[in-house]
């Protein structure tokens, strides 16, 4: 892929991954009640609770968004680190770090959802 290509890729993919779950956690509010899938979903989506429950998702959802940015930008840095040396090599310690660490977050982020709304108050 040419540099150009990769710039024009890595900021649409970087854009729009992360303001894609934002637009999906935010489109709760309008989502018939059996579209989302969370525990407890007709005492979190009852009419009294649905305007909350949507906004501690989309306010839940930029966290995510944040750990997709950095996950994105860890990749294309990684990318120009390997553009760099001669022959250009990708490092595969960088990779499983930058992977593994969105994965704990992303498990993490999953983990505090379920904590959130397990709970019946």
């Amino acid at each position: 892929m040419s540099r150009s290509a990769n710039q024009v890729f890595m900021l649409v993919f970087g854009l729009t991954f992360p303001l894609l779950v934002v637009l999906l956690c935010f489109a709760t509010r309008f989502l018939p009640a059996n579209a989302v899938n969370i525990p407890h979903r007709d005492y979190w989506l009852a009419p009294e609770r649905r305007q909350q429950t949507s906004a501690y998702l989309v306010h839940h959802s930029f966290w995510f968004a944040c750990l997709a940015v950095g996950f994105v930008s860890g990749i294309q840095y990684s990318i120009v680190q390997a553009n760099q040396q001669i022959p250009p090599h990708l490092s595969t310690s960088i990779l499983v770090a930058l992977v593994g660490c969105f994965i704990v977050g992303t498990a993490i982020w999953v983990m505090a959802l379920f904590r959130q709304f397990r709970q019946v108050h």
